[in-house]
């Protein structure tokens, strides 16, 4: 296994949750590769960087998507073609969404 899965899977947090990871060997198995788990750190990076509210559930879903497509914004140190590969939208429909918190 190569050093860079096992850092990536070593930083995951699985939440107590064993069957999470169990998945992801079955599927590296499966697919008799290693190198889909690199795809992984970009899950770790938010998942460490996810929006929080709390026991606040009362954000309205336009909210959360406009502080989700700022925070990969921002988490790809403002690269428009990094969040829109990750976002999978066009970067007119960034511009847009990003314009309205200005």
């Amino acid at each position: 296994m190569p050093e860079t899965v096992k850092d990536i899977l070593i930083a995951k947090n699985y939440k107590g949750n064993i069957r999470e990871l169990q998945g992801i060997m079955e599927r590296c198995v499966i697919l008799n590769s290693f190198e889909t788990l690199i795809e992984m750190e970009e899950i770790i990076k938010m998942n460490q960087n996810a929006i929080t509210f709390g026991e606040d559930l009362t954000v309205d879903l336009h909210t959360m998507t406009q502080q989700y497509i700022e925070k990969v914004y921002l988490n790809n140190n403002c690269s428009t073609k990094a969040a829109c590969d990750i976002l999978k939208i066009d970067r007119t429909t960034l511009w847009k969404r990003l314009k309205k918190t200005t």
